[in-house]
């Protein structure tokens, strides 16, 4: 096999062994397995409705969170696009999430939870480019009306759907970028 991106390895195990276990997680105390085809499906579709947003090389998109499945989805739907990726530690405080958001001009950011959000839409965390903010966990962010904010399950619903509409779409980003 010759090499190839990340994003071209998931697609290519996921052709190989769509049902094997590629990624586990713990969710109230209960292992969850994570098929190489959920991966590969989780990650484009992450990446087409970063791409309908206008997404593109240029541009950079920030992970507010902590290790989890979502984190390594959205991370690899943003590289599908050749855009970068901008870690950002949950324990920083608003001031250098604000700073780390400007820096970069990061017009996207996944959030992990209320606390990270807390921080995004406080006047320090420097969030007023930012176009979108994806929510992981959205406990406690319901009565939020910022408009820019979206849960995590409304944004995987509406991957699916672009995902559904455009089933060649990884094959034909990956013949261009492997």
């Amino acid at each position: 096999m010759t090499a190839m991106t990340l994003t071209g390895q998931v697609s290519h195990y996921a052709d190989l062994h769509p049902d094997q276990t590629a990624l586990r997680v713990k969710r109230l105390g209960i292992w969850q397995n994570i098929s190489w085809a959920t991966y590969r499906d989780e990650m484009t579709g992450c990446s087409l409705v970063l791409c309908e947003w206008g997404i593109d090389a240029a541009d950079h998109v920030a992970i507010l969170s902590d290790n989890r499945p979502e984190w390594l989805f959205a991370d690899l739907g943003i590289q599908l696009l050749e855009a970068r990726s901008v870690g950002i530690y949950q324990t920083n405080p608003p001031e250098d999430v604000g700073y780390i958001l400007q820096h970069a001009h990061c017009r996207v950011v996944f959030a992990e939870d209320q606390e990270q959000v807390d921080k995004l839409l406080d006047e320090r965390g420097g969030a007023e480019s930012v176009e979108h903010i994806v929510v992981f966990d959205e406990r406690g962010t319901s009565h939020y009306d910022d408009p820019r904010l979206i849960s995590w399950s409304s944004f995987r619903a509406h991957g699916a759907q672009l995902l559904n509409a455009s089933p060649n779409w990884l094959k034909q980003r990956l013949s261009h970028s492997d």
